[in-house]
């Protein structure tokens, strides 16, 4: 899905909305599979109709941010 501005805006206000009250009415003692089901959640939620490449470009595009912020950035 290519998007404007104003598209991601609401995807990432409706994400951390959704994760807002995800934080608020539930006691994980998981890990980070929980937190990545979370966010697979939020998002299949707000885009129904998500391709393949838009969840490896999804995918991508947070192996990239891990890797700027842990040294792994090459």
């Amino acid at each position: 899905m290519e998007s404007n501005r104003e598209d991601f805006r609401v995807l990432l206000a409706g994400l951390i909305n959704y994760l807002t009250e995800v934080s608020r009415n539930t006691e994980y003692n998981g890990d980070l599979a929980d937190l990545g089901n979370e966010v697979g959640v939020a998002i299949g939620g707000l885009m129904k109709n998500m391709s393949g490449e838009e969840m490896r470009t999804f995918v991508m595009g947070f192996n990239h941010g891990v890797s700027l912020t842990n040294g792994t950035h090459g």
